[in-house]
């Protein structure tokens, strides 16, 4: 029954020229997905990539077709709103499949029929919101603003809230109400960034259900993004149970591997960090990784390129980078990233820190441990 009644609240595209028909998602970063039109209507797209929601103006939690417009706390509203012209006509989306994404969403038992997700619109992605391991004191607290605040309201105060914070950051507002906020190195669009997501997601279209934990996060991490674009130099990902399943590879046919080279070809660095330690076989970290590698021969990369790739393994202790020539990974020489003080440390101060760490965390010896 919740399935059903989340299902009514997404609106069918096209559906009373307020929908967006056959929207696409525009990039795959951790779910942070601007809406992109499809053939039947073409939303403006403003600084930084964004587009603005289908429906101009619309409240957080408003019924569709309602004119009234989000107010933030402190007078006028953020931003003008954007007018978008979508054609009056556009195939309805499908309430079986919506209702199909919800039950995924709402029942997170439930086996994805898609191994991997090619884009914020697969059920296998949708079904992790909500339910994620980790925990953050702000985000939750910004999730309970929705008792009393709109979407957009939500978002307005927090991003104020975090500029105040930069000045300021041992007597902060945000200091006072969430004691354990850490720094913010940029300032944060959270209120354009709301908007992205909603272009996409339709937050503001929902009158029952609240933004989840991993949807704020989302929010959260399109700001962040917009915000470090300029002066991004390096990106890291995690492995396994991000980049692909745990105990997986890249596949070839990945939506990450044409991403990761877009952003090596913007000069940007692009590093993939593992637990898994193959020590002296550089073959095996290939494994994990071969659909990339074939990708990166099949384009025929420049060595300038394919020298912005490394992979870290083995918890920081093998760094691997492509040799231009073959496209294939090599152990990076020990004295060419490792500092002074770590090339000083010898194998029985190693050995006997490692043994100190199990007793203390109440196991045994760790002689013959692999650390794979």
């Amino acid at each position: 029954m919740r399935a059903r009644v989340a299902a009514l609240e997404r609106p069918a595209s096209g559906s009373n020229g307020t929908g967006v028909a056959g929207a696409v998602p525009v990039s795959t970063s951790d779910g942070a997905v601007a809406g992109a039109a499809g053939p039947q209507a073409q939303p403006t797209i403003v600084a930084h990539g964004r587009a603005e929601s289908a429906t101009p103006g619309a409240t957080p939690f408003q019924t569709p077709g309602s004119s009234a417009m989000a107010t933030p706390v402190g007078g006028s509203p953020a931003t003008s709103a954007v007018s978008v012209s979508p054609a009056s006509t556009g195939s309805a989306l499908d309430l079986g499949e919506a209702a199909g994404y919800w039950e995924l969403l709402l029942h997170p038992d439930t086996e994805a029929s898609i191994p991997r997700a090619k884009s914020a619109s697969d059920a296998s992605l949708l079904r992790r919101k909500g339910h994620l391991k980790e925990q953050d004191r702000l985000i939750e607290y910004i999730r309970q603003m929705h008792e009393t605040h709109t979407c957009e309201e939500a978002m307005y105060k927090t991003e104020r809230w975090i500029a105040d914070h930069r000045q300021d950051p041992r007597r902060s507002r945000l200091k006072r109400i969430v004691p354990t906020v850490g720094s913010f190195f940029t300032p944060l669009k959270l209120v354009e960034a709301f908007r992205e997501y909603d272009a996409f997601f339709h937050l503001s279209r929902r009158r029952y259900i609240p933004p989840n934990f991993a949807e704020l996060r989302h929010i959260l991490n399109i700001a962040q993004v917009h915000a470090s674009a300029e002066s991004l130099r390096l990106i890291t990902f995690d492995a396994d149970g991000t980049l692909y399943a745990d105990g997986c590879h890249i596949e070839q046919d990945s939506e990450m591997i044409r991403l990761m080279v877009s952003l090596m070809r913007l000069n940007v660095h692009v590093g993939i960090v593992t637990a898994a330690g193959y020590p002296g076989d550089a073959s095996k970290f290939e494994g994990r990784i071969e659909g990339l590698l074939s990708a990166f021969r099949r384009l025929r990369l420049p060595p300038e390129i394919a020298g912005r790739f490394h992979l870290m393994g083995g918890e920081c202790n093998y760094l691997l980078r492509v040799d231009p020539s073959t496209c294939r990974l090599e152990f990076v020489p020990d004295e060419e990233w490792q500092t002074a003080e770590m090339r000083a440390w010898s194998e029985e101060d190693i050995r006997a820190t490692l043994d100190e760490a199990q007793v203390r965390g109440g196991g045994g010896c760790t002689a013959g441990v692999s650390w794979a």
